[in-house]
């Protein structure tokens, strides 16, 4: 994404973890933010969480290279 400052970056990933469904509690742990209220003390993140964001992640970056007929990111 050329051009987009950090903030747009944050933003954009933000987007595509709602997108996903990512937990709200792993959302604003990526964020380096506090989930607020006593949720934040109580719900934690989980590896089964981090394992959905990873593959939608993954899903939405495979679908983004197919359409731009893509075989890799980077040049070898």
């Amino acid at each position: 994404m050329p051009g987009l400052d950090m903030r747009a970056r944050r933003h954009t990933h933000d987007t595509y973890q709602a997108q996903i469904g990512v937990h709200p509690v792993l959302a604003h742990e990526q964020a380096g933010h506090k989930y607020p209220g006593i949720k934040g003390i109580c719900r934690h993140s989980t590896p089964e969480m981090r394992i959905h964001r990873l593959e939608g992640l993954q899903r939405i970056v495979e679908r983004a290279m197919a359409n731009l007929r893509w075989s890799e990111v980077w040049e070898t």
